[in-house]
């Protein structure tokens, strides 16, 4: 899916780019690029600040016929997939080391509950949220879906 998302991202900005070079006037152009723009930065920006990227997209040279993957992009495929191969080990890892299913199903469901505290606990910081609410409010979404995968015999 990163890849995917990656590979549309830069056809979208090709799409926009070709879409600029090929407008009929100025105003239109410039229009183009206030629409791909952000809600909260539309304000933000004056059109003789676009009309400068505008006359810089105009003189850059010939783009791409269409998106291409690199070699960072794959590595960064490989680094996601990693990290959603490792988070799932310590959710199975009482499966592997007990006999008694209930048992590690019970420690997989706290283990679980523990990561997305942290995980949110995380997101709450690098996001300026706040740690503790966000790590809270994912736990509860957490417990909400346990609940409901009871519920619906899982």
């Amino acid at each position: 899916m990163f890849l995917i998302r990656t590979l549309a991202s830069r056809g979208q900005r090709i799409s926009l780019a070709l879409a600029v070079r090929n407008a009929g006037d100025q105003a239109t152009a410039i229009g183009l690029i206030r629409d791909a723009l952000p809600r909260a930065t539309k304000s933000l920006v004056t059109d003789k600040e676009l009309e400068a990227m505008r006359a810089r997209l105009a003189a850059a040279p010939a783009l791409p016929p269409r998106p291409r993957l690199n070699l960072a992009d794959l590595l960064g495929a490989v680094r996601i997939f990693l990290i959603v191969v490792l988070t799932t080990f310590p959710v199975a890892l009482p499966f592997v080391l007990l006999d008694d299913v209930k048992l590690a199903l019970l420690i997989s469901r706290g283990l679980t509950l523990a990561m997305l505290f942290v995980a949110g606990w995380a997101l709450g910081h690098f996001a300026g949220f706040g740690g503790w609410v966000t790590g809270a409010a994912m736990t509860a979404l957490g417990v909400v879906m346990t609940i409901a995968i009871i519920a619906l015999g899982g």
